[in-house]
């Protein structure tokens, strides 16, 4: 019997230094196809890249490393479990205790 090879795709971050590359490229008004095609990346990674990191209001420019120092900060927070306060829990078991108590 052969076995089927997976065809899953993995998936891997952008790297500090591919950041910087793009930052570079980008300075040097590179096009969008150029850079995707030097990191071997597809050119809509490149584009999200750019779209979800885009420079704040009164800077124009894309910097690697403040894209990734929020991209630590998102990578900490994320997955983070939130613990459910007992409000109700507490309310409905002392309403409990006192329907038994006037029984």
């Amino acid at each position: 019997m052969i076995k089927k090879l997976s065809t899953q795709k993995t998936y891997k971050h952008l790297s500090l230094d591919e950041r910087e590359t793009i930052a570079l490229d980008l300075a040097a008004k590179k096009p969008m196809e150029t850079i995707a095609k030097n990191l071997l990346r597809h050119p809509s990674t490149i584009y999200r890249e750019i779209k979800r990191n885009s420079a704040d209001k009164y800077d124009c420019q894309y910097r690697a490393n403040r894209v990734q120092l929020k991209n630590n900060i998102r990578k900490k927070n994320a997955h983070k479990r939130v613990r459910l306060k007992n409000d109700f829990i507490i309310t409905h078991r002392s309403l409990s205790a006192a329907t038994k108590l006037k029984e």
